[in-house]
């Protein structure tokens, strides 16, 4: 999804970046920004020496892609029972932590 990619370079910094953590072709991510552009009819990126930079406009969609994913989960969610557990987990701990204690609960057979 080309908003999703853009978001994931705002939060990277760079193209190359998006790629490798998407698991794209860096050609891949350049298509679709150039598709956004041409869809929204406004420049997200311009070249400074070597580099693409997010313009501000880039910048200032970076909300509105917030409150879409928002709403898509929103919408996904509609109809579950308000028992029922949503959204996103996200746990931090130290790698030797994760690799020889929290394994077996990752281990789905």
């Amino acid at each position: 999804m080309d908003l999703q990619t853009l978001k994931v370079i705002s939060e990277t910094g760079s193209f190359l970046n998006a790629a490798q953590q998407l698991n794209y072709a860096q050609s891949t991510i350049t298509f679709q920004m150039q598709q956004l552009e041409q869809e929204l009819s406004v420049k997200l990126f311009e070249k400074i020496g070597r580099k693409m930079t997010i313009t501000q406009a880039g910048k200032d969609i970076i909300p509105l892609i917030d409150n879409i994913f928002k709403s898509i989960e929103q919408l996904e969610n509609y109809n579950k029972g308000i028992n029922e557990l949503t959204g996103t987990l996200k746990v931090a701990m130290p790698e030797t932590l994760l690799t020889y204690k929290m394994q077996s609960l990752f281990n789905y057979q």
